[in-house]
């Protein structure tokens, strides 16, 4: 390339103009060259055209992959189509079936061709009967000339006339067996046959498109439900919260918030067990959510236990939960519904003490002396009924006194031995046990006169007096049967310093049968139901007869009244019933 005289030229001396003007000449030879072989070879046309259809088929096929916006997909790729097959008009009806209706939804036009999509709005599907009975076959509409169109279309020749359209196709949109509404191709200049490839296009986009909307409407199904079921969780009566498998609150409604007296947002993603379980009620929690999540249990129902409000406030609740799991099956968390039973387990308690035969109160130490723990034992009874838990320290064989206690406790056989389960007559051993308790804790120790024989007088009571510490702070019941015979006098006065006697209840008792059967119809009265004889003998486990006469014999004393409801007999509180449970 050089320059000449102001001129550029290249090395062979042409000038610029005289390149564009060969490089011009050159395009034309290319297209006339192009033009003759489609003349000539109409199957590199086809070639072209399919390759085409191919393209544009795989684009729209992918825009409808997790597509975000649906109209605006409809209206890219009704462009792509119309282009392709030439159209003046590409275009999506949908049904309103709810109304019997039809609308333009989604319309594409050639340029220069007016839009007729706002005067398609909300039509009558009824005013198209030959029209719509093709849709519903799920026939294709192909009208390569309006004025083909036969008797029984004349609504549908005046309507599509009145929008100056010469020929079109239309096929059907549906989703799985439900026809949802048409698309089809416009043309307002020339009448015609649509090629199979535009109708092959149509066909395809129309599956294209019902699938899509098939998935929105499944979308929005699921939103629905889970909109739905958001809603009965944060609105459900009862305490709901969702846990991880490793504990951490997912979720919990209006209800469990106002129980634990904390904010939503304060609560989401804390431990449940380490923040909101008080010490002794985490390890029970704990196991049965572990045999939830190894599968050993498939649900937990009515799982009572205490949970700690934020104020420090202690609450019982009484549980169902069930696991939560993925559409695969793969294990979730947990989820737990909780009643608040408190009160109703406040006013049980308060029931069973006016029907206990000793007065015993939490945070004190009692000492009853007697030669054998008879007394002790009936006393333990009496709060082991309370649900609380139980300890036995003893000399006695466990087999001699599992006759005699009737409730869960953890027994400890105070003895001096080298092999075998028990507790070293030791006053720091014996401590150790009631440092690890929590809770309700009712607990029996005899035989004060061994422990003096190994440790001595002076270790033996500075235990008895750290026991005594330890019921006050941590709200134990401690009794203490001792053999009076088996101390000095001065001992046994100093012994006595330390503990309260027990005082029985000055009324006169029934027995414990009865006041059995009357603590349990009490407590179904008390929530509004009737208990049946057969209910009340399965609960207690005895046998018809037994319990008939047990029953008879309240309603004889006016304890219990009677009603006859069918072949079934029910019973509620009877005068002298209502009184006892009054005082």
């Amino acid at each position: 390339m050089k320059h000449q005289a102001g001129v550029l030229m290249n090395d062979e001396g042409k000038t610029k103009k005289q390149l564009i003007s060969e490089l011009t000449e050159y395009r034309k030879q290319v297209a006339e060259i192009k033009e003759r072989t489609r003349e000539h070879c109409p199957e590199i046309q086809v070639i072209n055209q399919r390759l085409e259809f191919e393209r544009i088929v795989a684009t729209v096929s992918s825009r409808f992959v997790g597509v975000g916006d649906l109209d605006k997909t409809i209206m890219d790729s009704l462009e792509d189509i119309g282009n392709l097959s030439s159209a003046d008009r590409a275009y999506l009806f949908l049904y309103d079936n709810e109304n019997e209706t039809m609308s333009n939804t989604h319309e594409w036009c050639a340029e220069g061709i007016q839009p007729e999509r706002p005067n398609l709005q909300n039509i009558p599907v009824e005013l198209f009967p030959w029209w719509q009975e093709k849709m519903e076959n799920g026939e294709i509409i192909h009208i390569p000339d309006l004025e083909s169109l036969p008797d029984g279309a004349s609504v549908e020749k005046e309507i599509l006339s009145q929008q100056n359209i010469k020929s079109l196709v239309a096929l059907p949109v549906s989703t799985k067996d439900t026809l949802i509404g048409f698309i089809g191709f416009d043309d307002v200049v020339n009448t015609g046959e649509w090629n199979k490839t535009d109708l092959v296009i149509l066909n395809t986009v129309s599956e294209i498109i019902g699938n899509a909307f098939q998935r929105k409407i499944a979308d929005e199904t699921i939103m629905m439900e889970r909109e739905r079921a958001e809603k009965y969780f944060d609105m459900a009566p009862a305490f709901m919260i969702t846990l991880s498998k490793e504990g951490r609150i997912e979720n919990i409604n209006q209800r469990g918030c106002r129980i634990l007296q904390v904010e939503k947002s304060a609560v989401i993603g804390r431990n449940w067990f380490d923040e909101y379980l008080p010490d002794y009620g985490m390890p029970k929690m704990r196991e049965a959510f572990g045999k939830l999540l190894s599968g050993e249990l498939e649900s937990i129902d009515h799982m009572e236990s205490p949970i700690m409000t934020t104020n420090g406030e202690e609450r019982v609740m009484a549980w169902n939960s069930s696991l939560l799991r993925s559409e695969s099956g793969e294990v979730l968390g947990i989820l737990s519904s909780g009643e608040d039973v408190t009160e109703r387990r406040l006013t049980e308690e308060q029931m069973k003490r006016k029907l206990l035969k000793y007065k015993l109160m939490d945070g004190r130490m009692y000492l009853i002396k007697e030669s054998s723990p008879k007394v002790s034992i009936q006393a333990l009874n009496d709060l082991l009924k309370l649900n609380y838990g139980g300890i036995v320290i003893s000399r006695l064989p466990e087999k001699d006194l599992a006759c005699a206690i009737h409730g869960d406790y953890t027994y400890y056989w105070l003895a001096e031995m080298e092999n075998g389960n028990f507790l070293t007559p030791d006053e720091r051993a014996i401590e150790k046990i009631f440092e690890d308790q929590k809770g309700k804790i009712v607990a029996l120790i005899d035989r004060i006169d061994y422990l003096i024989s190994k440790i001595g007088f002076k270790k033996t009571l500075e235990c008895i007096q750290r026991l005594r510490e330890m019921a006050y702070i941590k709200g134990f019941v401690i009794i203490i049967s001792i053999d009076p015979t088996t101390l000095k006098k001065e001992e046994l006065r100093r012994v006595e310093k330390e503990g309260l006697e027990v005082e029985a209840y000055a009324e006169c008792k029934l027995p414990e049968s009865l006041t059995d059967v009357l603590n349990l119809v009490h407590s179904q009265n008390s929530i509004g139901l009737k208990p049946s004889y057969s209910l009340i003998g399965d609960e207690l486990g005895v046998s018809k007869p037994t319990m008939r006469k047990r029953i008879t014999s309240l309603i004889e004393s006016g304890y219990l009244q009677e009603e006859t409801i069918g072949r079934m007999k029910i019973l509620e509180l009877g005068e002298k019933g209502v009184q006892l449970f009054r005082k």
